[in-house]
Formats: structure tokens, sequence, C-alpha cells
């Protein structure tokens, strides 16, 4: 199910909206940059001012207020997003885990809890029960998920 991003309306200030796939820009007007359309054409201390903040606050969550030509950025801690900052990355949208697993996001990263049969960072990765050989006398090991069967030769049990 594609996600409408645009049907949201995040772009700021006459900004248009332009979809591709799973992911979203925005097109400002002169005199406006950022994600969204919401940073003004103006240096990081010409921006603080007009917000009432000392240029050093004017990036949210630690963020590094850049000037760039006529305009300016904010340079984001890992885990943030936003043209200031102001957003935490959510690293479990669109979800990394695979094959049922949950996902746990936190500052900077995320983990997956994945369930029985399946192991890895994405849990991606079947795990191969056959590997320790538990089949004996001579038994073929068949891997299922999350479990195995041993195939006995004829004669033995």
């Amino acid at each position: 199910n594609l996600v409408r991003w645009c049907d949201s309306s995040p772009c700021k200030n006459g900004g248009k909206c332009w979809q591709t796939s799973n992911h979203y820009r925005c097109e400002c007007p002169s005199g406006w940059t950022g994600l969204y359309c919401d940073v003004p054409n103006v240096s990081c201390e010409v921006a603080a001012r007009r917000q009432g903040l000392d240029v050093a606050r004017l990036c949210r969550n630690s963020g590094l207020c850049v000037d760039r030509g006529n305009t300016h950025f904010c340079h984001c801690q890992p885990g943030y997003t936003g043209s200031y900052c102001e957003e935490q990355v959510d690293e479990c949208s669109p979800n990394p885990c695979q094959n049922g697993a949950t996902c746990t996001d936190y500052l900077g990263g995320y983990s997956c809890e994945c369930v029985a049969g399946y192991h890895g960072r994405n849990c991606s990765e079947e795990i191969k029960e056959c590997l320790s050989h538990p089949c004996q006398n001579g038994g073929t090991c068949i891997d299922l998920l999350n479990t195995y069967k041993c195939s006995c030769p004829r004669g033995t049990q």
C-alpha cells in the first residue's frame, strides 16, 4: 500500500510536493528552502533573530546551523531530522525487520526482536538447525522452520 505523502500538504510557504515511489520532496518558491520549504533564505544569524533565539539554539536537539550562500541549513545529530532538527527519525518506518519480527526504535537506531526460527540484524536469516549435525547413525537432517527432522536409513529409528 503506497503512502500518499503529498496528501498531508507537507510543503509550506507555497512549496509544491512531488512524490516518487515511497518518498517525497518539496520544490520551494523563491525565498524559501529546507525539507518543507520552512527555512527562509537568510543567514543563521538573521533566522535566529527573527525567531527570538540565540544562533546556537536555532537548530533543535544540538543541531548545528551552517550558512550556505545566502541561506542556511541545520546539520542534525544522529537520530534527528527536519529543517530545524525538530523531528526524531523513526528507524522503524518503513519496518526494516523481516519475517514477522517486532521493530523497536531508539535514538540513532533500531533493534529487531525475531520470531522463533530466525536471527540476524533484520531477522532475515533462518536458523539452520542441521548445522550441529543432530541426526545420528547415518540419518539425514531435514531443516524445518525452528526445528529439524531426521530421515533415518532403513532398519534404524
